[in-house]
């Protein structure tokens, strides 16, 4: 959100960083801030006009610098996945659950596909069990794309993918989308469903799978008592 000091935006200001849709100064400033953090950014007017970007400076006729308050409402982390640059990860919703999956490990995940650019899904499958590494029926994209997705993400963690439909859909894309067409894949990760021996001798007479946790849950310790 941002205020000019000529009069309170309007509306909330959108934008992604390194691409030159706000002015060069704004976007230092930014780069510098935390999230819900209020700042002022001091522009000189030189560099603004200069610099374009989304901010509509016709109206301004003044000297000097212009001064933004900008509170950072939210911001988006975005990550490579693969080295050839062809997978983009976005986290929509952090986890404070620091396990991730295991190739071989099941996993209760939502996902949705669809095309970048248009709101329709593609399919939309929720509380699915997913085997990390194996072939899944269920999943419409490829199963690289989709076990690389999964293991780059935490417990609890929502993260969007985006990839051109040639590699997403591994040459089989459904009719009515281009090769070149970006397609966005959303996965929720609910649960990773850990199987482990708690055996006192490790010989699997008494396992236990875990359907529901989170790693930062106080433990029941000898001598507790269990409700």
């Amino acid at each position: 959100k941002i205020h000019l000091t000529r009069t309170d935006a309007k509306e909330l200001l959108q934008f992604r960083l390194g691409l030159g849709e706000v002015m060069e100064g704004l976007e230092l400033g930014l780069e510098t801030m935390r999230m819900g953090e209020v700042a002022q950014i001091s522009v000189l007017l030189a560099s603004a006009h200069s610099s374009g970007g989304h901010i509509d400076l016709s109206w301004c006729q003044v000297q000097g610098c212009f001064v933004f308050e900008v509170e950072l409402l939210h911001f988006t982390r975005c990550f490579e996945l693969l080295e050839d640059g062809s997978l983009l990860k976005r986290i929509l919703v952090h986890a404070q659950d620091r396990r991730r999956p295991a190739t071989g490990q099941e996993c209760v995940v939502n996902y949705k596909l669809r095309p970048v650019m248009d709101s329709a899904k593609l399919v939309d499958h929720q509380e699915m069990v997913y085997v990390v590494g194996e072939a899944c029926s269920s999943v419409s994209v490829c199963t690289e794309l989709f076990e690389a997705a999964v293991l780059s993400m935490r417990c609890g963690e929502s993260a969007s993918f985006e990839r051109r439909a040639e590699e997403a859909f591994s040459g089989k894309i459904p009719n009515g989308l281009a090769n070149d067409t970006l397609i966005l894949l959303e996965i929720e990760l609910l649960e990773i469903l850990e199987t482990t021996d708690i055996s006192f001798e490790r010989n699997g007479s008494v396992m236990k799978k875990s359907l529901h946790c989170r790693d930062f849950w106080d433990k029941c310790q000898d001598a507790g008592r269990c409700t």
